[in-house]
């Protein structure tokens, strides 16, 4: 009774206090990378698995210094990495665990999916020695809304076009998955014109934005016009908004065609120039997303309910959370996290052993995933499918 009195007492002075705590420090950071398929022929299970494991380990640490560094600091730390004198034996430092994912193996056909979680913290040491700066870019989706006109004809929605078909087709940079385009449907043409989006008119781009349930825009803009000549003079930029801010990325500027330059080429020409004024933008700002969700929280102890919140502040894209309410098993938490969609959120919440899921009314609930829970498996050297996770934690 008496414990029971105590830990009622310990929530009322929890709730008095209207906890509030910001993501300030990181004790255990981690970053996944997901979706590492390998396949090779081997007669025995076991050193296929050790085989396949090294390569998933070498491709998704290649994956993540190309994704974290600028072209530049990443063929330094590929120089860097290639002169170590074992490569796999220096990054298997940086290895917190790994996943492995739908493997199978039957007669000499070995295939497996890995996720392999790397030390940040080990990694941003390792970089600085090497005087590489590393920084945590948050790059949320981005809506792309080409616009061009050409002697006056406009092309925005009514069919395709170069300019449009440029951006869509041929932006081929490590953001490309970030780029979202509309999709040209009545909805849309009703939404937003040629003129609001030429006038650079905010609120009704605002609520186009709405439609999409995004935050960030890139308006890229081209108007030519061409002489008896056959010479082409344009006058072109971009409008940028950040969390329906806008930025200073590229005012509208003027360039002429260069001798017997096509159309189509100095069109690709203007497009290359904003594109790669807006990557070099991507690769000097963070862009988060500030989504504020609601979540049931569910433990067993109020030792479970501490080692719950602090898992939360120690998980980078959590911004800050605050405690609705709280009793005995159960509180209720609005967090503010930066993520792009759902499958993000359940990425970083499973990453970091919460279990996270979808109650039948639709609300989250998240709870410590306890070490009972982490599934451990061997395997007989024999044909073998097995739809289960393997986890391995170093």
């Amino acid at each position: 009774m008496y414990k029971i009195f105590k830990f009622l007492v310990i929530i009322l002075i929890i709730n008095l206090l209207n906890i509030k705590n910001n993501n300030t420090s990181i004790a255990e950071d981690f970053y996944i990378v997901d979706n590492i398929i390998i396949e090779m022929v081997s007669d025995n299970i076991g050193s296929a698995r050790d085989q396949a494991t090294i390569e998933a380990i070498m491709i998704g640490f290649n994956r993540l210094l190309s994704w974290k560094l600028n072209e530049r600091d990443f063929k330094i730390i590929e120089e860097v990495l290639n002169n170590s004198d074992s490569e796999y034996k220096k990054v298997r430092e940086y290895i917190g665990g790994y996943k492995i994912h739908h493997e199978k193996f039957s007669n000499i056909n070995y295939r497996a999916e890995f996720s392999v979680y790397y030390d940040l913290t080990k990694i941003k040491n390792w970089l600085g020695k090497n005087n590489i700066s590393y920084y945590e870019k948050y790059i949320t989706n981005i809506l792309i809304i080409p616009i061009m006109s050409i002697d006056g004809s406009i092309f925005l929605w009514d069919g395709p076009s170069l300019w449009s078909e440029l951006w869509q087709s041929k932006t081929t940079n490590k953001y490309r998955d970030n780029f979202i385009f509309p999709f040209g449907d009545i909805d849309d043409v009703s939404t937003l014109s040629y003129e609001n989006l030429y006038n650079q008119n905010l609120e009704k781009i605002y609520n186009f934005l709405d439609r999409y349930n995004l935050n960030n825009a890139l308006i890229p803009f081209l108007h030519i016009k061409s002489d008896s000549n056959k010479k082409f003079k344009a006058e072109f930029g971009s409008l940028l908004i950040i969390n329906r801010k806008v930025e200073d990325l590229i005012t509208k500027q003027t360039i002429s065609s260069l001798e017997d330059e096509a159309l189509e080429d100095f069109i690709v020409r203007c497009k290359n120039i904003i594109s790669n004024k807006f990557v070099y933008y991507l690769e000097n700002h963070q862009i988060v997303n500030n989504i504020i969700l609601e979540f049931n929280a569910h433990y067993a102890s109020f030792e479970d309910w501490l080692n719950l919140q602090k898992t939360l502040k120690n998980i980078k894209e959590v911004i800050e959370f605050n405690v609705l309410s709280l009793s005995i098993n159960k509180a209720v938490v609005k967090i503010k996290i930066a993520i792009n969609n759902e499958s993000d959120l359940f990425n970083i919440f499973n990453n970091s052993r919460l279990g996270l899921n979808k109650n039948i009314y639709n609300e989250y609930d998240i709870s410590i995933i306890s070490e009972d829970e982490i599934y451990s498996n061997s395997l007989k050297n024999n044909n073998f499918d097995d739809g289960q996770t393997i986890l391995v934690i170093e």
